[in-house]
């Protein structure tokens, strides 16, 4: 409900769409005894508006872009943004030897991941990163760096960003996405599969980009054709254009 409630503002109806959910925000709910058909279906209802219009929108190159971040125990979460909406959720699962990470580690971690995940939007114009761990503000001038740290911070290098706290209990996106159940990492790790694959597939019916993907494998810097020029300018990777 933190994500939903956040972009509630953007949701024709929310509260009867809620409905059914909103007496299980009480600290005394029993979550499992009192979880119904109709909460499914609000749950449901919910997800499918926040991955759409007029909630997440699709990028402008022309204006100025905010991440949000946050790390758990168990998953980071970042959120890019324009103007107040979403471009993009993120949720990542830490592996075993990232969950023993320090917490300082861990949320800086969640920075360094979102800024590889939307290089392509992020990468030669200034940014504002929001995040709830005060410390990371000073991280640029750090006087000591462990040399995973040091490995990092020659990562976001090139990226022109300026890191700000918010307080944590406003931090409810980003919170959210990580913190997910396991049944929600399951069906959040199907759906980027579903996903590429679907990609995977439009490529082979698409004669014009079909022949770009295959320009993207083998670029050739003398070409005459413009659009072997081009493919210059792009990675093919895992069998997708980057």
């Amino acid at each position: 409900m933190g994500i939903a409630g956040y972009y509630r503002r953007f949701i024709q109806g929310f509260s009867t769409i809620a409905a059914p959910l909103t007496g299980l925000a009480r600290k005394s709910a029993n979550i499992k005894k009192e979880w119904t058909p109709e909460c499914t279906t609000a749950m449901e209802h919910l997800k499918r508006l926040l991955t759409k219009a007029p909630v997440l929108l699709a990028p402008d190159p022309a204006k100025p872009f905010t991440l949000t971040t946050d790390a758990s125990d168990i998953a980071l979460g970042a959120v890019l943004g324009q103007d107040g909406h979403p471009v993009a959720y993120l949720s990542q699962k830490l592996k075993p030897a990232e969950t023993r990470y320090t917490t300082h580690e861990k949320e800086l971690l969640a920075i360094v991941t979102a800024l590889k995940e939307w290089r392509h939007f992020l990468l030669g114009q200034p940014f504002t990163v929001y995040t709830d761990h005060h410390a990371l503000r000073y991280i640029h001038t750090q006087p000591m760096l462990t040399h995973r740290q040091a490995r990092w911070m020659e990562a976001i290098a090139p990226f022109d960003m300026d890191i700000k706290y918010i307080p944590g209990k406003t931090n409810k996106v980003a919170d959210g996405l990580s913190r997910p159940t396991n049944d929600e990492v399951t069906l959040l790790s199907e759906t980027v599969s579903k996903l590429t694959q679907l990609i995977k597939n439009r490529y082979q019916k698409n004669s014009p980009l079909l022949q770009f993907l295959q320009y993207c494998q083998d670029p050739d810097s003398n070409a005459a054709d413009p659009m072997k020029r081009m493919a210059r300018c792009f990675t093919f990777k895992n069998g997708l254009i980057y």
